[in-house]
């Protein structure tokens, strides 16, 4: 997984720096959480779901908890459909929400 620091957001569009200074712009909506993240919060994303060369890539992405029945049943650790959001000393996982 990517770790991706939060550097801008508005509304649903987050900016992401890396560690390598390299910005991703990404549309995403989180459900079912209480707390949105934001700047400075940090979210670890697979890279694939950042590569446009991917065949389920995407500029808009929905999130939500992993036993949303709006996912993929979620069955291994790496699957792309799962990240982790770390805002500030909680972590949250969420998968890929689809339909």
């Amino acid at each position: 997984m990517k770790k991706l620091k939060i550097i801008k957001r508005d509304n649903f569009m987050y900016t992401f720096i890396d560690d390598k200074n390299k910005e991703y712009t990404i549309n995403i909506e989180f459900q079912d959480i209480d707390t949105l993240p934001k700047i400075n919060d940090y979210i670890y994303i697979s890279e694939k779901l950042l590569d446009k060369n991917y065949q389920e890539y995407s500029n808009i992405y929905t999130f939500g908890p992993l036993d949303s029945s709006y996912g993929r049943i979620i069955d291994d650790e790496n699957n792309p459909d799962i990240i982790r959001i770390d805002i500030g000393k909680n972590s949250i996982y969420l998968k890929r929400l689809y339909g």
